[in-house]
């Protein structure tokens, strides 16, 4: 059995280096998605003879928005990485992955995807709920305050719906024994808080959120990378 798992995963990594971008995205998820179940190492697969090693790799060539970093990790705990901030000495704050090269790659995926409908979704709300409420004024800082409402939502929506998927699936997510000991060897971590951030207090852009949170992971992001 398990070598008829791992030649269909083979057939699939090789499928997630095809020129047709939803096709490869597709056979990475599936790949995982084996791997998680059986309890098989991605990289392992692609070379027999090589132990698979975990690496750093920054998620973005930029500064994470303070949205992105709360999709990151939120969605990391359904996912083979481990992910963390770094601050710089200009006060920047990038977001890390630790990770195999496939299962890194496939976060960077979901997360783009994640962070792409939660601002279009967002926006949609916004304005049906500018049009229903059309004598309240709207400046930017309110709008800032209820989108943070909509994406605490949001995030607990996607965290439903990945794990009720994990559940049926039966799906084991641990990340690898190689990025534990990448961590325990190679980072440390200072007590640290996250900046208070205000918000409008709004339970209606909150239930907007987790509509549309659990709907892009239960629905449109399966159809997205597949």
């Amino acid at each position: 059995m398990e070598d008829r798992v791992r030649d269909l995963i083979s057939k699939l990594l090789a499928l997630s280096t095809s020129p047709n971008q939803h096709e490869a995205q597709a056979a990475l998820m599936k790949a995982q998605e084996l791997a998680a179940k059986y309890g098989l190492e991605l990289d392992s697969i692609e070379d027999h003879d090589k132990a698979p090693e975990a690496n750093e790799a920054n998620l973005k060539d930029e500064a994470a928005s303070p949205e992105e970093s709360d999709i990151a990790y939120n969605l990391g705990k359904f996912f083979r990485v481990f992910v963390f901030t770094r601050r710089m000495r200009n006060g920047q704050r990038f977001l890390v992955l630790v990770g195999l090269p496939q299962d890194i790659e496939i976060f960077k995926t979901v997360h783009a995807f994640a962070v792409s409908a939660m601002n279009k979704c967002f926006q949609t709300w916004l304005k049906n709920y500018k049009k229903v409420n059309s004598h309240l004024v709207f400046d930017r800082a309110m709008s800032v305050r209820f989108k943070r409402d909509y994406i605490m939502g949001f995030n607990q929506g996607c965290k439903d719906a990945l794990f009720k998927n994990a559940n049926e699936k039966a799906l084991a997510i641990i990340p690898p024994q190689a990025v534990k000991e990448y961590v325990d060897k190679n980072l440390r971590f200072g007590r640290g808080s996250a900046p208070s951030r205000k918000t409008a207090g709004s339970w209606s852009a909150q239930q907007g959120g987790y509509r549309d949170g659990h709907e892009t992971m239960a629905h449109k992001g399966q159809k997205a990378l597949s």
